[in-house]
């Protein structure tokens, strides 16, 4: 097998942007944010739409992430986060507190037709009513979005921006 390489000249593809009118951090900040969502969408789609036992009754978390670019100068941080009302995507990464949780108990149900049914604590319950008692829930791990950065993010963002620019400098 022959040896690769693929050469850039820096110094003409700057030239190039500035006499169309870019600067070679702009089209950067461009790509590096356009890269970080196209991330997130890849994350949305792969974690939270069809996986095996998670449900999404309301799509709060898929919601809940939104990309951010901020800097100044010449340096430009761009993050992937959710809001804090979607607090609860913690758990399901298994942040500080390794998969389980204690739960108090105290939580109404009724049994119908061989499945529980939740109930709100609202202090009116039906003829039957249980209380589930305290008890430790086991959250399997279902997001694995810093795993999955560290594989794909840094390559998605890497093209994004290398696209971004082709596409300037190439631009008639």
């Amino acid at each position: 097998m022959k040896h690769v390489e693929y050469k850039i000249n820096v110094a003409e593809v700057v030239k190039a942007l500035t006499e169309k009118g870019h600067s070679l951090h702009t089209l950067l900040r461009r790509g590096l944010t356009s890269g970080m969502r196209q991330f997130e969408s890849r994350m949305i789609r792969q974690q939270f739409t069809g996986r095996p036992g998670l449900k999404r009754p309301t799509g709060t978390a898929a919601g809940s992430w939104h990309v951010e670019t901020r800097g100044s100068g010449l340096e430009t941080v761009c993050s992937l986060s959710n809001r804090s009302y979607a607090w609860y995507i913690l758990v399901h990464q298994h942040v500080n507190f390794n998969g389980w949780i204690n739960h108090p108990g105290g939580t109404p149900y009724v049994n119908i037709g061989g499945k529980s049914r939740w109930m709100k604590k609202d202090g009116s319950y039906p003829k039957g009513t249980k209380f589930t008692k305290p008890h430790m829930i086991y959250i399997p791990k279902r997001l694995h979005i810093t795993e999955d950065f560290a594989a794909n993010g840094y390559r998605i963002i890497r093209s994004s921006m290398l696209r971004t620019i082709q596409r300037e400098v190439t631009k008639k």
